[in-house]
């Protein structure tokens, strides 16, 4: 089984990707906003970056802090979406 590194340190690949698609699901939930189509690893990317300014170790801690500070959502659809239209700007994905 393979493993990959979550805010510094070595997970199980199953266990984040579990955590990344309800993490995924909620936001689609939340906000309407569907991510499931990107490629894993780079939302993944993306959603780190977040992780890594609130202190949440994996994306379930994450979608815990989305619960309880709901503007962290903004924040979190602003790294998704500004970076992939400066990337692409004729489209939304990653």
């Amino acid at each position: 089984m393979t493993t990959e590194l979550i805010h510094g340190e070595r997970k199980n690949s199953a266990e984040g990707d579990f955590g990344l698609s309800v993490l995924l699901k909620n936001l689609f939930k939340e906000r309407g906003v569907d991510f499931r189509e990107y490629r894993p690893k780079c939302i993944g990317r993306r959603i780190a970056t977040r992780l890594r300014v609130t202190g949440a170790k994996n994306y379930l801690e994450y979608l815990s802090i989305l619960r309880e500070e709901p503007e962290e959502y903004d924040k979190l659809l602003n790294v998704c979406t500004v970076q992939s239209k400066m990337k692409h700007p004729r489209s939304q994905m990653c």
